[in-house]
């Protein structure tokens, strides 16, 4: 017992390091009732695209072992952590594990946020990370709202893994639902103007400026929000070999999530205080996306792990549970006021 406990904090440990390593930063903006509206309405016009202000990328870095090591250790970290996770889920029970080390890790990473209840906008909130967020930001006290269509469970977040009824029940004691269709920003605007003052908003599934426009006009309709903590992508990024990312690492006007970096400056020309999280690839489970398998395909059949460039060309893998931890770390956080 002892010493599973005391793999689980050294995987902890490597997880989160690695997590960092990959360029998770951060940007910085009552049980409720559930309410439902019908979409109505057409979509916000004469909207205007910003470009972000772009940084002229430094010098480039000689390859070396070094990237390769963090690699290796990023993928055993990753592998041994699942591993570790998928035993405790099929024994029914929770995934071992040290919560004040890890903790302390996440407070390392975003450093100390601000205590106090918040009314809390989770904007899908159904599906896996979201999920792990609303339970995350439930177990710290706060109300939630998620908005969401309501198609899949009646919108509401949901089951853990291992999570039985009664915690099932506990979590959705303080969880209301919002009923809005994303795509249809009249009807977006409408529903959040008319759901009250949100204090923090996690904006999880905003891929263009189009999708906060609205969901910005709403909030300011009630004074807007203490904080808009936006879910931004490391696909953000331009090709560098200059590692950990930094907030000076230039952005790719090719990438397929430039849009994001739009929503990102136009939040800061509101005058918002807002947070940016980039994440890596997220795994875990209830993933809907069946790309992760691949990543671990040739781990489970035994075949030797292969490594393009000489260890260079890297990548890096995030589980959900980390990433909702993070998230939660940063309301309320002077520290991550209008960063990246």
């Amino acid at each position: 017992m002892a010493g599973g406990t005391s793999t689980s904090a050294l995987v902890g440990a490597c997880g989160m390091l690695s997590l960092t390593l990959g360029g998770m930063q951060a940007f910085l903006a009552s049980p409720g009732r559930v309410i439902s509206l019908q979409p109505r309405g057409r979509g916000l016009r004469g909207t205007q695209a910003y470009a972000p202000e772009t940084v002229s990328q430094a010098a480039r870095q000689p390859s070396n072992a070094l990237a390769g090591g963090i690699a290796l250790g990023a993928v055993a970290a990753a592998v041994a952590m699942a591993s570790s996770r998928q035993r405790a889920s099929r024994a029914g029970g929770r995934s071992p594990k040290a919560p004040l080390l890890r903790g302390r890790l996440v407070a390392m990473a975003a450093g100390p946020a601000a205590a106090g209840k918040k009314r809390i906008l989770v904007m899908g909130g159904s599906r896996f990370i979201g999920c792990y967020l609303v339970k995350a930001l439930r177990d710290q006290g706060h109300e939630v709202v998620v908005c969401n269509r309501g198609k899949t469970n009646e919108g509401k977040p949901e089951p853990l893994p291992g999570m039985n009824e009664a915690e099932y029940s506990e979590m959705l004691a303080g969880v209301s639902v919002l009923v809005a269709d994303r795509k249809d920003a009249e009807a977006l605007k409408a529903a959040v103007a008319g759901a009250g003052k949100f204090d923090i908003v996690f904006d999880n599934n905003a891929r263009k400026l189009s999708d906060v426009e609205p969901l910005v006009a709403g909030l300011e309709a009630n004074g807007g929000c203490e904080q808009y903590i936006f879910m931004s992508s490391a696909g953000v990024y331009g090709p560098t070999s200059i590692l950990p990312l930094s907030e000076a690492t230039p952005g790719d006007p090719n990438s397929r999530h430039k849009e994001k970096l739009s929503c990102e400056t136009y939040l800061n020309i509101k005058g918002y205080n807002w947070t940016s999280v980039r994440p890596v690839y997220i795994y875990g489970p209830l993933n809907y996306n069946p790309v992760e398998r691949f990543f671990f395909d040739r781990v489970a059949r035994g075949r030797p792990i292969c490594i393009p460039y000489g260890g260079t060309y890297i990548t890096q893998l995030g589980h959900c549970e980390d990433l909702a931890n993070f998230m939660v770390a940063c309301v309320g956080n002077p520290a991550v006021s209008k960063q990246c």
